[in-house]
């Protein structure tokens, strides 16, 4: 069971959590703009590149990457995790509505494939957090991982093929959509911690002056918990009774 609650206590702004240091956005900013791509950078995967190494079919060959990482995630039985997205230097590549939608796409289909609970989610100009459950030790994070910023990062890589492939030729080490390294990534087994963090993740907007409560930001999870607003992807029948 749960319960509505409006966000309260404001957790200290985290520079490797929101990733906010370099990007600043003016208040009343939207998250639709009709400027142009910037993109002359590879696509990352959650462990890191998508692209830079092609196959003789001309698809990206991930398995070959120089960039490549390997990332260790702590997966923790019957913990929550708190997973922060960044952009590719940073850059505001959320202020693009179809971009923001394909996130939403591709966190949906990860849910379904991997069978996570999503428990809470923002999009901002340049990251992303969402708060999930895994309900058993077989569900990886990293596979997550994989699953959502891939499908993101393929997509923007096809609409750039399509409508400025010279973005993509001219790229001296290919085209970049996600920052580089494993991200933040928090487990959390309490309560009060997992209640924490929503309250965190629906706060962001306002926290950078994008809107004026929580509720007012479209790309978020905040309207399914202050007004009780459908939200399909969210599952929270799991979710533990707030205990503040």
């Amino acid at each position: 069971m749960w319960r509505a609650r409006p966000p309260t206590g404001v957790q200290p702004s985290d520079e490797s959590r929101d990733g906010e240091t370099s990007a600043t956005v003016k208040s009343g900013a939207t998250v639709a703009s009709s400027q142009p791509w910037h993109f002359t950078f590879t696509i990352h995967t959650a462990v890191n590149t998508l692209s830079g190494t092609r196959s003789r079919q001309g698809n990206i060959d991930l398995a070959n990457s120089p960039h490549r990482k390997t990332i260790r995630h702590y997966d923790g039985e019957g913990d929550a995790r708190e997973l922060t997205f960044s952009c590719y230097q940073r850059r505001p590549f959320f202020t693009r509505e179809h971009v923001c939608e394909w996130f939403l796409e591709a966190l949906k289909a990860t849910r379904t494939k991997h069978g996570i609970h999503v428990w809470a989610y923002v999009i901002m100009p340049e990251h992303a957090h969402v708060l999930v459950w895994p309900p058993t030790r077989e569900c990886k994070i990293s596979k997550v991982l994989n699953t959502l910023k891939g499908s993101v990062a393929q997509k923007a890589y096809r609409y750039l093929l399509r409508t400025d492939p010279d973005l993509i030729r001219n790229a001296p080490d290919g085209f970049h959509f996600w920052q580089a390294g494993p991200g933040y990534d928090r487990n959390l087994n309490e309560p009060k911690s997992i209640w924490s963090s929503i309250d965190y993740i629906h706060m962001n907007p306002v926290r950078r002056g994008l809107c004026l409560r929580p509720e007012d930001w479209r790309w978020s999870s905040a309207r399914a918990y202050l007004c009780n607003e459908a939200d399909d992807l969210l599952n929270l029948k799991s979710l533990p009774e707030d205990p503040r």
